[in-house]
């Protein structure tokens, strides 16, 4: 940082660090009057199996909410805590990103200058941004889509041979000619890091991001043999309640774009640090967030209730997380889980208004709804989505599995992929592995269901040969 941390400085920031992370708070009356209100919200989805880590609510940076739930292992059924680290997946991303600003600040790098400036042999570098990459409009395709992505992530990766396995594919579509999210991005982001400081990814983000803002629980995962004290092992859901270990992964497949670890105090301090410009600059900041483009470096402007906000969520094999930040409040929601399942919008909804003090709608999530084998029967039989579907058009089936139904992909690259839907209500669903809800929905008695899935938007599968 140009030592822009001098000893005085850090002394300052620890100061102001540990104020603004206090304990659970108690002692007043508001504060456990919201803390009941945002138990009665988690607990629900808790107790369905749906969630499980740390949640945290910040105010002007003081935590008003903090509380751990579920288990860090079921294995030796230890509890998760406000200490536990996570992996963040794509969470990851803002740091990144950070680390590129910070290097621009210093006169390193041009983000708008051609990338052949840097990578002179990369293809189509004259054509191609640093800017394109940190806004995901640089046509380049993501790695997490190639038919290899599954063997490549049980082997160790530094950040310049990742790029050597998508350097030479075909552009997707013009630079900055749209937006298409991509993994690949932010590998070769950090590949970027490494060059111009001639430090690794991991050792430039702990001398100029993670220490500097005592950041002691987050850090690259590098080395999988490495022994990460408090670190939670993760989950994948199965059934209807149940969990399993998720499938291994070698965090390094994923430098750049989502191979941190860290805390939920940990990521409080990051967003003091972005609040109080003590990390970017004003001009670097607005760019980070991106609100006047609507498209941020890491980070997605956007708003919730009429106001301003930056959000990222992350989703990797055994974690998820979403670090929400209303930029005109100061008001933050961080949500880690050691679950492979998004945080239900249902919840993240309530949480963010109890945050903005508004009164939260009814999640509507009651897992007590008592169905039968016989009454699930009515909704199985195949269904096709349309093109505008996440894996584009496909035949699905619609399974009785007792307490629950599952929905199986028949056709297409993604045949045999399945996801369990938990009975809410008379035909009210919910995906336990991606946080969406699934409504059957029928003109009259006689007539076919048809399948709606919502997560932000509806996607209609029409029922095959009268369902």
């Amino acid at each position: 940082m140009d030592r822009r941390w001098t000893l005085v400085t850090v002394f300052l920031l620890t100061v102001a660090f540990s104020a603004a992370t206090p304990a659970a708070p108690t002692g007043t009356d508001a504060k456990p009057s919201l803390a009941r209100r945002v138990d009665g919200v988690v607990k629900p989805f808790v107790e369905a199996g749906v969630f499980q880590g740390v949640v945290l609510l910040a105010v002007d940076g003081e935590i008003v909410y903090e509380r751990a739930f579920g288990k860090v292992s079921h294995e030796l059924d230890v509890d998760n805590s406000p200490n536990t680290r996570f992996q963040i997946a794509s969470v990851s991303k803002p740091f990144t990103a950070a680390a590129i600003q910070l290097l621009a600040e210093r006169g390193k790098l041009d983000l708008h200058a051609p990338l052949s400036k840097v990578l002179p042999d990369y293809p189509n570098g004259d054509r191609l941004t640093i800017d394109h990459l940190l806004t995901h409009t640089s046509g380049i395709p993501s790695i997490n889509s190639f038919d290899e992505y599954g063997e490549w992530s049980r082997g160790s990766h530094r950040p310049a041979g990742l790029v050597e396995k998508f350097k030479d594919r075909p552009l997707q579509f013009e630079p900055g000619a749209q937006y298409s999210y991509s993994n690949s991005n932010y590998n070769l982001l950090a590949h970027i890091i490494e060059l111009v400081s001639k430090e690794s990814f991991g050792d430039f983000l702990e001398r100029n991001i993670f220490d500097p803002l005592g950041m002691e629980s987050t850090a690259h995962h590098q080395n999988p043999d490495e022994i990460v004290p408090g670190l939670a092992t993760g989950y994948t859901p199965v059934g209807a309640r149940g969990f399993a270990r998720a499938p291994y992964l070698d965090w390094s497949i994923k430098t750049g774009n989502g191979s941190l670890f860290s805390t939920a105090r940990d990521l409080l301090r990051f967003d003091r640090a972005l609040r109080e410009g003590l990390l970017l600059k004003p001009e670097s900041l607005e760019a980070a967030y991106g609100f006047e483009r609507e498209l941020g470096y890491g980070w997605y402007p956007g708003s919730r209730f009429s106001e301003r906000q930056v959000t990222i969520t992350g989703r990797s094999p055994g974690f998820t997380a979403r670090f929400e930040r209303f930029v005109d409040q100061d008001r933050s929601l961080i949500l880690l889980s050691n679950v492979y399942i998004s945080p239900p919008p249902q919840m993240t909804e309530a949480l963010a208004a109890l945050l903005l003090g508004r009164e939260p709608t009814e999640t509507g999530f009651d897992l007590n709804y008592a169905v039968s084998g016989k009454n699930l029967d009515r909704f199985t039989g195949e269904y096709a989505f349309g093109d505008d579907w996440f894996v584009g058009a496909v035949m699905t089936r619609i399974e009785n599995n007792g307490d629950h139904l599952r929905l199986v992909y028949l056709d297409g690259n993604n045949a045999g992929y399945d996801f369990p839907l938990v009975p809410l209500g008379e035909a009210l669903f919910f995906d336990r592995k991606h946080g969406g809800m699934v409504r059957f929905e029928r003109e009259g008695v006689n007539s076919p269901w048809t399948l709606v899935y919502n997560h932000g938007r509806d996607w209609r599968a029409t029922p095959v040969d009268g369902g």
